[in-house]
């Protein structure tokens, strides 16, 4: 009943256990690995990145934040200088209001809200974040 069965037969190197294995090694490779693609992820914003978009969620504040955490966990010169360079693009486009009060345009729109993600408590907390890195921590960690 079992004619038609086959059966193959391998010669295989009996399977060792390496106990020489270093897997720290292997997790540094990794880590190394993502951080050159967070690098690459990074230089591929412009350099002098400005756009009218000033918001947390979508644009300078939110992106100078990410540069300040690179510059922070890379210890990179590169990602604070970016960082810098957003500021200085956020204090150009502040407004100045008949009372005093300073706002920003933080979606591209005409419309000033105080939300984090898309108002004025976002970019407020990047400036403050790059002024005052150990009292004002990341919003997002």
């Amino acid at each position: 009943r079992h004619e038609l069965l086959r059966v193959a037969i391998i010669d295989r190197e009996q399977a060792r256990l390496d106990l020489h294995h270093d897997p720290m090694a292997r997790l540094e490779h990794m880590v190394h690995r993502r951080q050159a693609e967070a690098i690459a992820l990074l230089r591929s914003i412009p350099e002098y990145y400005v756009q009218g978009d000033m918001s947390f969620a979508t644009g300078s504040a939110g992106i100078g934040s990410v540069y300040l955490e690179a510059a922070r966990i890379l210890g990179e010169t590169e990602w604070m200088a970016r960082a810098s360079w957003l500021v200085q693009v956020i204090e150009h486009q502040t407004i100045i209001t008949p009372d005093d009060t300073l706002q920003w345009m933080s979606d591209g729109s005409f419309n000033v809200t105080a939300d984090f993600a898309n108002g004025q408590c976002g970019i407020i907390h990047f400036l403050l974040r790059y002024q005052h890195p150990m009292i004002c921590k990341p919003f997002f960690l």
